[in-house]
């Protein structure tokens, strides 16, 4: 068997040779290239489950497309199997391309059986599977469509005869779509244990307790970011919603601090309430590190006067924001900023239960811009919204209210958390990212408080 195994590269060279144009050099495959380009080849042409017949410059022929699963969710594999024949031999190569066009374009461009077989190989009457294995990036509650064809350099290869398929306006060759499904990310919004003190350093021991989400993919493709350790938490009682922000951060700045401000133009972090749920009369609220911050509502998406917006603002909520580093000096290194949030729960735009009860949902979503020194615009979102802009209420989480009628912790009373600095280690290079709960700050415990 291992002697069969080590001939297998020598034949795939031979193989290749055979079909070889002057002038262009030998690829060489691994024996797992080699037996996935054997798989590939079909002696008869099959029924795809998605026929097309086009032609492509009298060259190709897509016999058409299979794909599994046939209705993928975002960020889950998929498989999309191409089926051509080759008409007539080329003596340059062709590259194939595969656009999956929703709420962004995935570009799946490529040579033939996951680039281990050029077009530059094919022979007339050869008939192939191309399979392309992806993550799906795109999408979102709505249908991606599948484009397709040959490009070489800046030119596409026209299309002779579209079968079932439609040329678009840059010439490439439509060939049906899919549904692709969205799920939302879910946060539990819990009730706190015990009394929070908005400082600006998170060190009450209730946000122990609080759940964490983290932002870390690109707000429209969805993609993971490498980049800045960002994450937010959440929690309620009676009276008040309670936000805190950790965003790390090598060089913290802002120079606005009048509220209502264009705070998005510099370093913000940002969070979005749609207590209806249906996209109307919804809440965004933004902060920046001079703890100068944005309130505003609007009644819909596609209403969105931004004076009018402005004149409202959030009754009795208080903020405020610590820096771990020196704020506005861009010479230096700083390490992360942090925010901390009292929103009444009753002048959040239609919050309906107040207090919550068990189980009441609301839309949110949480965004940041951060803005380096290097001149580039790092952003963030806890739930992507496919493009354009952020205020796509159907594309927030879901977050659930839960602990209605939980009590305070026993001997828990207002200031009885002490917090002490911690000095923070210089980092060599790249900054890790901050533990889950640790803002740079530590709680320490305290005897119980006499009566």
């Amino acid at each position: 068997m291992r002697r069969s195994l080590l001939l297998a590269a020598p034949i795939c060279l031979l193989a290749l040779a055979a079909c070889q144009r002057r002038g262009e050099p030998v690829p060489t495959l691994t024996q797992e290239q080699w037996a996935r380009v054997q798989e590939s080849f079909l002696k008869t042409a099959p029924v795809p489950q998605h026929p097309v017949g086009a032609i492509f410059g009298d060259k190709f022929r897509l016999i058409g497309w299979e794909m599994s699963p046939a209705a993928p969710q975002v960020d889950e594999a998929v498989t999309i199997t191409l089926i051509w024949e080759c008409l007539a031999e080329v003596d340059t190569n062709w590259r194939i391309f595969a656009h999956l066009d929703g709420a962004t374009r995935q570009n799946l461009d490529h040579d033939a059986m996951a680039n281990a077989f050029p077009t530059l190989h094919w022979k007339k009457g050869t008939i192939l599977k191309d399979t392309i294995e992806t993550k799906l990036e795109t999408g979102g509650d709505g249908e991606v469509k599948l484009f397709v064809g040959f490009y070489r350099d800046d030119a596409r290869l026209e299309v002779s005869s579209p079968g079932s398929g439609k040329v678009d306006k840059d010439g490439r060759l439509g060939i049906g779509g899919f549904a692709a499904r969205w799920e939302p990310p879910t946060y539990e919004i819990k009730r706190a244990s015990s009394p929070i003190t908005i400082d600006g350093k998170l060190t009450d021991r209730a946000w122990l307790t609080a759940a964490q989400t983290v932002l870390w993919r690109h707000p429209t493709t969805g993609k993971p970011q490498e980049g800045n350790d960002t994450w937010a938490k959440m929690l309620w009682d009676d009276e008040n919603l309670y936000v805190a922000f950790s965003a790390e951060d090598s060089d913290v700045w802002s120079t606005i601090t009048a509220r209502d401000g264009n705070l998005w133009d510099e370093e913000v972090l940002e969070l979005y309430i749609d207590a209806k749920k249906n996209g109307t009369d919804y809440l965004e609220f933004q902060i920046n590190p001079n703890n100068a911050v944005f309130d505003a509502f609007f009644p819909k998406p596609t209403n969105r006067n931004l004076e009018q917006a402005r004149a409202r603002n959030l009754e009795k909520m208080e903020s405020a924001v610590t820096v771990s580093g020196t704020l506005n000096k861009r010479d230096d290194e700083d390490r992360a900023w942090f925010a901390e949030l009292r929103i009444p729960l009753a002048s959040i735009p239609s919050m309906g239960n107040v207090p919550p009860r068990d189980g009441d949902t609301v839309r949110v979503n949480f965004y940041r811009y951060d803005r380096p020194s290097n001149g580039e615009v790092n952003t963030l979102a806890w739930s992507p919204i496919g493009g354009g802009s952020f205020h796509k209420p159907e594309r927030f989480g879901v977050a659930t209210f839960t602990g209605a009628g939980t009590p305070l912790m026993p001997g828990m009373v207002e200031g009885s958390g002490v917090a002490v600095p911690v000095k923070l280690p210089p980092t060599a290079g790249k900054f890790k990212p901050l533990p889950s709960g640790s803002p740079g700050l530590r709680p320490v415990a305290i005897p119980k408080l006499a009566k």
